[in-house]
């Protein structure tokens, strides 16, 4: 059994990493640092003279919820790994494990 500090789990994760890079062109979100709360002046206008509207939830994703869990680092890379290497997403194995758990209960499976 290997550990998440082997040579071979490390060059897992950076292929993961560079799969989920090349695919996702898009910038990662900035994030503020804990307690960095910035005050901004909202009668400025943003580069270019447009304003954004917000976003409503319902637009975003209608008719879905998150479900969201803590679980252990090793837990998310081997995730991920098994997505990487079935190449499927992350959210189809999560989706599988749902059906798996409806089916045990007699329940219809009904993730997708």
């Amino acid at each position: 059994m290997t550990t998440s500090k082997s040579p071979a789990a490390a060059a897992i994760r950076s292929s993961i990493r560079r799969a989920l890079q090349s695919d996702d062109q898009q910038p990662a979100p900035h994030h503020r640092p804990a307690g960095g709360h910035q005050r901004r002046d909202h009668g400025a206008r943003p580069a270019g003279g447009r304003t954004r509207r917000p976003v409503e939830p319902h637009e975003v994703r209608p008719s879905r919820v998150m479900i969201a869990i803590h679980v252990d680092p090793e837990v998310r890379d081997q995730l991920r790994a098994i997505a990487y290497e079935q190449k499927v997403p992350l959210r189809g194995l999560v989706c599988a494990g749902l059906n798996a758990v409806f089916a045990q209960h007699h329940k219809p499976e009904i993730a997708r």
